[in-house]
Order: structure tokens, then sequence, then C-alpha cells
């Protein structure tokens, strides 16, 4: 969706994308960068021989955002409540991950 309308999906998070550069960087980021992430994800799903890798890539990803957004967090007060909404999100995506993995390799052990 990012792709498709930037300007207005960044309003949820109070992000204004008034320029050219600012509208296309959003479209490159939340846009293509997400959609070329699900799709390897996708990639990883449909054979099992890969799921592991894709547990493992959606681990650092999910985690790696939610710390960044933590780190956000902590650096400037009054965050809007979409703010925790989504790092709820991403730690509970990082920690579904995590349990896929640790349960793989306890499977296969």
């Amino acid at each position: 969706i990012f792709l498709i309308i930037p300007a207005r999906m960044v309003e949820f998070v109070d992000i204004v994308a008034a320029e050219p550069a600012a509208t296309a960087d959003v479209r490159a980021v939340y846009g293509g960068m997400e959609i070329g992430v699900g799709i390897f994800l996708l990639w990883c799903g449909l054979s099992i021989s890969r799921v592991r890798t894709g547990l493992l890539a959606a681990s650092l990803i999910l985690g790696c955002v939610a710390a960044g957004r933590l780190f956000g967090i902590v650096s400037a007060t009054g965050q809007p409540a979409i703010t925790f909404i989504n790092l709820a999100v991403e730690i509970f995506g990082t920690a579904i991950s995590v349990a896929g993995l640790i349960l793989g390799t306890a499977k296969t052990a």
C-alpha cells in the first residue's frame, strides 16, 4: 500500500512526505523493500528446506525493527499509540519466529 499511496499511509505515523524525493523514499523503503522481504519469506515457506532460513530472516528483520523502534521511543517522549502497537506486533512476530526456530531445531535434533 505504501508503494501506491505513500503520502496517505505515512499520515498514520505522523510523517509528511511533501517533496518528491520523500515520496520516492517512502515508496522504496516502506513499499518496495517490504514487498521484497515478503516475497523472500513466501519463497522460504514454499520449501521445507528453506523454512529455517525464512524464520531466521524474520527473526532478525523484526527484531531489528523492534529494537530501532524501541530506541526511537526511548529517545523521544510523547509517542502516539500507533508506535506502541507497532512495537507490540514486531515483538510478537520476533517471538513467534524465534519459537519456530527453537522448536524446529529441537525437533530435528
